[in-house]
């Protein structure tokens, strides 16, 4: 993950994954290497700044009865006004 720079130092995001619940610091301006072990449920992803909800995505759910899944990183960006 890659946040643009700006004037904020730091941002959290949570990733919710079935009942699981997933908090990672992110940096502005730097890359963020994230690994989550996923199971099955739904997944959601939060960004918070300074405590609050900047932007929030709801993701397809993992399905159980599947046996393999290949997790490729999407590529693509979010455009989220953090001012």
């Amino acid at each position: 993950m890659v946040l643009t720079p700006s004037r904020m130092r730091h941002a959290e995001l949570i990733v919710t994954n079935g009942h699981h619940v997933h908090r990672h610091k992110v940096s502005p301006g730097r890359a963020s290497a994230i690994t989550i072990p996923f199971v099955p449920g739904q997944v959601s992803l939060e960004l918070l700044r300074d405590k609050r909800l900047a932007w929030k995505g709801e993701g397809r759910a993992i399905d159980e009865r599947i046996e393999r899944y290949n997790f490729n990183m999407w590529t693509g960006s979010w455009t989220i006004n953090l001012a």
